[in-house]
Parts: C-alpha cells; structure tokens; sequence
C-alpha cells in the first residue's frame, strides 16, 4: 500500500518496491522457511538494480537536456546514498548484536517530540526494572518525570551540561518554560546531580539544586593509543626551519566565533612572517566562505592550511603540528578538542566556556581570556596573548 499521484518519485517507488517484491517471491519459492531471510545489504540489490533499470530508460529515452540532467544527477545521488548509507545500517546493526553479546540491552521506544524534548510513554515501567537511572538535563520533560518521582528519585542520577549563555536563547527559553511551569508542578532539588562543566553546576544551582557535583567529561584515546606505535607524522617542531603554527580544529559556525578567529589569524599571518596557520572544520556554505573570504590571501599563499575534514588518524599529526590552540568560542558545554589539545600537550589560548572552566587556569597550563567579563571579544587582546605565548614556547624550546 503507497500513496501515488503520478509523480517521478512514485514511479521510481514502484520500481524499488516491486524489486523487493521479485526478491522476496524467488527467495521462498527457492530456499526453506529458515533460509529464506535475508540481511539489509542484500535486500537493497534487487530494489536498487530496478532503480537502475528505470533511470537508464528514462535517460536514454529523454529529449530535454535540463531534465536528462536532472535524471543524471538523481541517479548519482541515489547511488551515493546507497553505498554510504545501507553501509551505515550495516554497521549499526553489527554494532547492536555485539553490546547485546556483551550483556547490554539497547531498547528502542517510540517517543513524543514536543519543543526538543522526547516524551517516552512507559518509561517510568521499565526504570522500575534497575537499580540505578542516569538521566541528563533537567528540564528534559523525561528527565523531570523520572527524578521527580516520588518511588525512582532516589534512582535517578541527573547528568547535565548546558549553562546559561546570552547567546543560546533557544535553550533559555527552553529553561523558562521548565521553571515556570514543570517545577512549579513537583521538583526535586535533591536529586543526585553532575555537571559537565563548573558553568553548568553554578547554573543548577542557581535553580535550586544543592547536590551537584562538577565532574567534566572523558575522552576516547583508544584510536591514538592503538597507533601509538605506527609513524603516522613527521613533526618538525623544534627543527630549524619550522613554522609557528596556530591551529584551530573544530565546526566554522557563528557559535564558535569562527569570524573572529579568521580575523584573528588574518592579523596574526599579516604581522609575523615567520608563521602559520591550520584550520581542520566544515560549516554552513555562506557563513563558511565568509569566514574564509577574510584568509583567502593566506590560503592562496600556502601560509594557512584549511582542510574540512581529517579523519581521527590524521587529526593526530595535526596536533603534532601545532605549536598552540586558537579557540575563542562563544558557547561550549564541552569543548572536546581542548581535551585532545591536551592530550597531545598543545598549548591551549581559550576563551572562558564549559569545557575551559574544568581543564585550564589561565597562566598556569594554558591562557584563558573571560571575554564575557571584559566586554566582549577583542582582537588586540586576543593578539597580545597569542604573541605572548609564541614567544614563550619558542624561548623555552630553544633555551
């Protein structure tokens, strides 16, 4: 049963499903009850192939040239989805099997979305089952029902990372909805809380919360530990020869104070001849090439190395590279690469965020500046502490 109203896409649906359909008819008529099944990846052959059948048709019998190349376009698109995302399935399937294999249940509910919070009906039943439930973010309404329930608070552990930031009114709003209404209903300011940052704790505790406890977050080394012994670099930092090296990895996006970082690197690669720059990150086309607009001369130059993506190997000899951390950002629950900066041993200059408030004390392992305190993010400051640090790094390094 489909909807159809005569579209391109309804035919092309007809096909795909009448290609299950023929798989489906001969795999009975041929195999046993038992072996008749088949996996995700193979279920795609048969549809995906009468796909292909019906756009070849189309494109061969086309007269338009802007509708063949529509038709052309549509194809290649297909066929990228299809190798990329049936090999997502797959490997998300493989992933389910082994956390069941080593003793844990994934389950999966269907949930009521309302204001970017999931309402799961029949929650409360299944949190009966264990004896301990970690929930995040206290104004989730899922989150609310469980740690203010009079037989699971004492069950619940509150896991939570956002903290108010002028620039996050989306969540603000979020928060006076949640205060206004839901708390004014039934609260536990007892429940047992940990926070992602000290912002986010002094945020909790603003709202009444008395048990929270700022516990940060961890991070995944396994990758870098298991290639440890493989070069997969070859660093010239303390050779002669070598390049200063200011680098920033992370989403060009308004949140991150991506504009102002190419400012920032424009003054910089402008002022000293003797260094560089990398920027590892991807973002929204038009704020992207904004950003980048303001770096363009550099980037032509070879003096700034803009790549959108590495993968976790590579992101490894980007560290190497680097002889000190931009990261001015806006807003952070947790900025994960000042935990990576940190376990490569890059010097980190950081604006105050969640993240920063748990890794870093300005002046003692990395400079932190409060643009929030100070009135905003300002260039000539942001200049005179990443000149500092140059010359601090190369005075030790060459001492």
């Amino acid at each position: 049963l489909m909807n159809f109203v005569n579209s391109k896409r309804d035919v092309s649906t007809i096909a795909h499903e009448l290609g299950h359909s023929m798989h489906s008819y001969y795999s009975n008529r041929e195999q046993n009850v038992l072996n008749a099944n088949y996996t995700i990846m193979v279920a795609e052959v048969a549809s995906t192939v009468n796909e292909i059948l019906l756009a070849d048709y189309q494109i061969n019998h086309e007269q338009d040239k802007k509708k063949k190349a529509e038709l052309l376009y549509e194809l290649l698109e297909m066929i990228r989805a299809t190798f990329f995302r049936q090999a997502m399935f797959a490997e998300f399937e493989k992933i389910v099997h082994e956390k069941v294999e080593d003793g844990i249940n994934m389950i999966f509910m269907r949930s009521i979305g309302i204001l970017k919070n999931g309402i799961f009906p029949g929650i409360k039943r299944l949190a009966t089952k264990y004896d301990l439930i970690q929930t995040h973010e206290y104004d989730q309404i899922t989150s609310w029902l469980l740690y203010t329930d009079r037989k699971l608070k004492s069950k619940v552990i509150l896991y939570h990372g956002p903290y108010y930031s002028s620039f996050n009114k989306g969540y603000n709003l979020r928060c006076k909805i949640a205060d206004k209404i839901m708390l004014k209903i039934r609260n536990n300011p007892y429940v047992r809380c940990y926070t992602k940052s000290e912002a986010a704790k002094e945020f909790l505790e603003s709202k009444g919360y008395v048990n929270v406890t700022a516990v940060g977050v961890g991070l995944d080394t396994s990758i870098w530990e298991r290639d440890k012994d493989i070069e997969i670099h070859s660093t010239s930092k303390g050779q002669v020869g070598h390049l200063f090296t200011y680098t920033y990895v992370g989403k060009i996006e308004p949140r991150r104070n991506s504009l102002f970082l190419m400012k920032l690197m424009d003054r910089l690669l402008s002022a000293h001849n003797d260094i560089r720059c990398m920027v590892v990150g991807d973002g929204d086309s038009d704020y992207l090439n904004q950003c980048m607009s303001v770096v363009r001369k550099h980037i032509d130059s070879g003096r700034l190395i803009y790549r959108n993506k590495v993968n976790q190997t590579e992101i490894a000899s980007v560290y190497e590279e680097s002889d000190c951390m931009l990261f001015p950002s806006i807003y952070e629950i947790f900025g994960m690469v000042l935990m990576e900066a940190m376990y490569f041993t890059v010097p980190v200059i950081t604006s105050d965020n969640g993240g920063a408030d748990m890794l870093y004390r300005d002046g003692e392992n990395g400079l932190v500046i409060d643009s929030n305190r100070n009135g905003g993010f300002k260039l000539e400051e942001w200049m005179l502490r990443s000149e500092s640090i140059q010359i601090l790094i190369l005075g030790n390094r060459f001492a």
